[in-house]
């Protein structure tokens, strides 16, 4: 469901709240309130974080000044994958010290989105001697985090399937210095894997989870050869 307020001044949480009774009226589970006077702090926070499981949005045709992309091609050496950015979401494919790209609410910074801890970012591994599969990937993947964490806990979850049916797996890992969420998904392209890691507040868990599992549900791979780029 899509609402535009052509009005003299900012949204307001009242109106978040007029239109989130909407989108539940007529069953629907995503909504985009546009605005052109942009919106309230109380307004962006109702709609992102409120207790609803409706999936809402809220566009300032201002903020599209900003160029951000909600699909992107993100590269390591010979292989990429093709990145959708979730509803609400955009991708970041500047490369950084420990991933190669961002997935991040649009209209956030890649700095403010990381404070606010929740964003999902992107890896991939490419199968050598040393790594050879996708369990191997996982098996590391679980070391590093039962290491580094203080009193983690490691668990494998159901996700989705591919059309593909490329292998996919969610794991999630609690630890007790934070109250943040980490959710992993590794998806097995035959030699290489992606690998696409959430981090969120529990409260908003169940929303962020379908965000990563649209993202591992869409992505599409590339690999790279001397003369043309092949889709998988």
């Amino acid at each position: 469901m899509i609402d535009g307020k052509y009005y003299s001044k900012k949204i307001d949480v009242t109106q978040v709240d007029s239109f989130i009774s909407m989108v539940e009226d007529i069953e629907a589970v995503q909504g985009i309130l546009i605005t052109s006077r942009g919106y309230s702090k109380a307004a962006i926070n109702r709609a992102y974080y409120g207790p609803s499981d409706i999936e809402l949005d809220i566009l300032n045709f201002d903020e599209l000044k900003n160029f951000q992309c909600i699909q992107a091609i993100a590269l390591n050496n010979m292989h990429g994958a093709i990145i959708p950015a979730p509803f609400g979401w955009i991708v970041d494919v500047e490369k950084r010290d420990l991933f190669i790209a961002t997935i991040y609410q649009r209209g956030m910074s890649f700095d403010k989105a990381t404070k606010e801890s929740e964003f999902i970012y992107i890896n991939i591994i490419s199968y050598d001697e040393k790594t050879k599969s996708i369990d191997e990937v996982l098996d590391f993947n679980k070391k590093i985090s039962l290491s580094n964490y203080s009193k983690p806990t490691f668990e494998v979850l159901p996700t989705i399937e591919r059309v593909d049916h490329k292998k996919t797996i969610l794991s999630k890992i609690l630890r007790v210095d934070t109250k943040l969420e980490e959710y992993s998904a590794f998806i097995d392209f035959e030699v290489f894997c992606v690998i696409c890691v959430l981090f969120t507040h529990k409260e908003v868990s169940s929303k962020n989870i379908r965000k990563l599992e649209y993202v591992i549900e869409r992505l599409m791979p590339i690999e790279i050869s001397s003369s043309k780029s092949n889709l998988i």
